[in-house]
């Protein structure tokens, strides 16, 4: 399976969902990255830093992953660092190491 969404004319290739998971309360944040290499790594937030708005997600596991040496996406650091502007920096692993750092920057338009 291949995600592919279109923003403002912008094709993405991949997306990411987070969520709340556990019971009863939800008692982790969790995100899946749908992957244009069509895998699906899940991550669990380690740390959250409420001063500057940062995240830091950590693979826990994934479908579609070959194997666990086969590329994939890893850790991302999320900062919300305001009302309208967000920024994201994910790590691709290959073989147990860094590949390469996808960033990026969002601003809110209106």
């Amino acid at each position: 399976m291949r995600i592919r969404t279109i923003v403002a004319g912008i094709t993405v290739l991949g997306c990411a969902a987070v969520y709340a998971d556990g019971a009863p309360a939800g008692d982790r944040l969790l995100l899946t990255h749908y992957c244009m290499a069509g895998n699906q790594p899940r991550m669990a937030l380690r740390s959250f830093d409420a001063s500057t708005g940062a995240l830091a997600f950590d693979f826990i596991d994934a479908t579609n992953l070959a194997t666990p040496a086969a590329g994939h996406m890893h850790s991302v650091a999320i900062r919300i660092a305001d009302a309208n502007h967000i920024a994201t920096e994910w790590q691709f692993h290959e073989n147990g190491q860094t590949k390469m750092t996808e960033t990026a920057k969002y601003t809110r338009v209106r």
